[in-house]
C-alpha cells in the first residue's frame, strides 16, 4: 500500500519518539550512588577565549548543519569577531545553566540496513545537531576528559587517548597463545547490549558523574541540555514533528561516547569482581572494554557464569539489556565449553571463532583465516578503487 510523505513522516516520528520515551526504573542505583562521597572542588572558571578557538578550530567540515543551518565551514571562516560572539554565548550558558533552543535540536536521518525496508527497525538513523552548539559541547568535553579520565579502568580503551582496538586485540591474542603453550582453557563471553547508548537513564548519569567527583556547575548545564533535547526525523528532505528525548545519550553529541563509558564503569564496578582474573605479567585481567564491546574473562566456566549472571542484573538496574542472540562464548583452547552460559533461560551459543573489534579470534589461535579475510578486503578494495579510477578517466575529471 502506497503510503504519502505525510504518513510517513509521522510513522518515523511515533516510532523514533517511542525509542526515546523513558519508561521509569534506576532509583535504586541512583540511590547506592548517592552513597559514594566524593572529594571535589567546585571550579567556577569561566569559559576560555582559547578553548571556545579550539573547539571551532577542530569542527569537521563538509558536514551537513543542524536545524540552524549554520555549517562549520561558515564558523571557521567568521574571524575573530564571531568566535568573540561565540565564547560570549557560551560562558552565558556556563554561568546561567541554559542553552539556546536551536542548540538542543537534533535533526534524525533513517539509513537504510539489511532486512525488510517497509519497517523502521531495519533502519539506523544519524544525527545532525548544531555545530555553533557543538562548540560548547566539545569545551565541556574537554574539561571532562581531564577530570574522568583518571577514574576509568584500565580495561577500558573506547573513545580515550593513546588507546586503541589494537591494545585489547593484542591481550586476546597473549591470552589464546598462553592457553595454547599451557594446554589450559580460557573462558569468554563477548557481551552485546540491545541499543546501548539508546538505553542509558538520564537521572543515573547525573548521580554517576556526581559519584566521580563532577562539580555541579558542569551537571546542572548537562541536566539542562538533556531535559530541553528535542529530535525530528527528516525524510526526503522534509522534517517531521518534534518530540522529546527523555532517555537515552544524544546522538551527534560529542560528549556522548564519555558520558557512555563513564556511566558503564559504574554498571562494571557493581558486576565484575576484583582480585580475580586471568594474571598477565602479574596483573589481573577479567574484562575487556572498548565502549559497549565487553569481553568478560575467567579461568573456569562456573566463575564465568557467575560474573555474567552479576553482569546481567547490575546491567539491568542501569536500563541496559543482554542481547542473548548477539552474545557468545568462545574458550580459548577448546572448541567446546563444557557448559553453556544461561542469561535469562536463554542458552548462550558458543562458537569456534569471533570477530571482535575487526579481528577474528579462533579457539586455537590460528590466523590463517584472518589473514584470507583480510586479503579478500584488500581485493575488494582494489576493485572498488579501481572502478572509482576508470570512471574518473572516463569522464575526464
Amino acid at each position: 500500500m502506497q503510503q504519502s510523505k505525510e504518513d510517513v513522516k509521522q510513522r518515523w516520528t511515533q516510532y523514533c519518539s517511542g525509542l526515546y520515551k523513558n519508561e521509569g526504573g534506576g532509583d535504586e542505583m541512583v540511590k547506592e550512588l548517592e552513597g559514594i562521597f566524593p572529594s571535589y572542588k567546585e571550579d567556577p572558571q569561566d569559559i576560555l577565549y582559547s578553548e571556545v578557538e579550539e573547539a571551532i578550530r577542530t569542527l569537521k567540515s563538509n558536514k551537513s548543519p543542524g536545524s540552524d543551518g549554520i555549517t562549520a565551514e561558515m564558523i571557521q571562516a567568521g574571524g575573530e569577531q564571531l568566535t568573540h560572539e561565540i565564547h560570549s554565548l557560551c560562558n552565558k550558558a556556563w554561568h546561567e545553566g541554559v542553552i539556546p533552543e536551536e542548540w538542543g535540536k537534533s535533526i534524525l536521518i533513517p539509513i537504510p540496513k539489511k532486512g525488510d525496508l517497509s519497517e523502521c527497525a531495519n533502519y539506523r538513523t544519524v544525527s545532525l545537531i548544531s555545530h555553533t552548539g557543538k562548540i560548547l559541547l566539545t569545551v565541556l568535553l574537554n574539561r571532562l576528559k581531564r577530570h574522568l579520565d583518571p577514574y576509568l579502568s584500565e580495561e577500558q580503551a573506547g573513545f580515550r587517548q593513546d588507546r586503541s582496538t589494537v591494545h585489547q586485540i593484542l591481550i586476546l591474542r597473549l591470552l589464546a597463545e598462553k592457553a595454547k603453550r599451557q594446554e589450559k582453557k580460557i573462558y569468554n563471553c563477548f557481551i552485546d547490549f540491545q541499543k546501548a547508548f539508546d538505553t542509558i537513564k538520564h537521572k543515573i548519569i547525573w548521580a554517576v558523574l556526581k559519584s566521580f567527583g563532577v562539580e555541579n556547575k558542569m551537571i546542572t548545564l548537562l541536566k539542562h541540555i538533556y531535559e530541553k533535547a528535542q529530535s525530528a526525523v527528516r525524510v526526503e528532505k522534509e522534517t517531521g514533528e518534534w518530540f522529546q528525548t527523555s532517555v537515552g545519550s544524544r546522538q551527534g553529541d560529542p560528549l556522548s561516547p564519555l558520558l557512555f563509558i563513564t556511566y558503564l564503569e559504574r554498571v562494571m564496578d557493581k558486576a565484575i569482581q576484583i582480585n580475580r582474573g586471568i594474571n598477565i605479567s602479574g596483573t589481573l585481567v577479567n574484562n575487556l572494554r572498548f565502549a559497549d564491546d565487553i569481553d568478560v574473562l575467567e579461568e573456569d566456566c562456573d566463575s564465568l557464569h557467575q560474573q555474567i549472571e552479576q553482569l546481567k542484573v547490575a546491567a539491568e538496574e542501569a536500563g541496559l539489556l543482554i542481547n542473548t542472540k548477539k552474545t557468545k562464548t568462545l574458550v580459548f583452547g577448546d572448541r567446546n565449553i563444557e557448559k553453556h552460559v544461561q542469561i535469562a533461560g536463554n542458552i548462550i551459543e558458543n562458537v569456534e571463532q569471533f570477530e571482535y573489534l575487526g579481528s577474528l579470534l579462533t579457539w586455537d589461535n590460528t590466523c590463517s583465516d584472518e589473514i584470507k579475510r583480510r586479503i579478500g578486503k584488500s581485493i575488494g578494495a582494489m576493485a572498488a578503487l579501481k572502478m572509482c579510477y576508470y570512471t574518473h578517466q572516463r569522464h575526464g575529471h
